[in-house]
């Protein structure tokens, strides 16, 4: 009989996460129940998110500018950090 195993959960704690709250009087912490603290899920996804609405982000390495790579079409494919030299693709 083969055993489930559950996923390992990563967090981050980055502070607070704005907009994120279901309730707009209560803290990001509050409305999430995990004391403000990012998956690593959430983390690269608002990486990627950075990189397609403003062509930049924050690295999730060290902090620093993460500028968008771009190939054939209008939407990022990659970014890299100006600071630290690490990729997202």
């Amino acid at each position: 009989m083969a055993h489930a195993v559950a996923a390992p959960t990563i967090f981050f704690n980055l502070g607070p996460v704005p907009g994120l709250g279901a309730d707009p009087g209560a803290s990001g912490a509050q409305a999430r129940g995990d004391q403000g603290r990012l998956t690593l899920d959430e983390l690269i996804v608002g990486v990627w998110e950075g990189l397609r609405a403003d062509h930049a982000a924050e690295c999730p390495v060290c902090g620093g500018a993460m500028v968008a790579r771009f190939a054939a079409g209008p939407l990022p494919v990659a970014g890299s950090c100006r600071r630290c030299g690490s990729a997202l693709s």
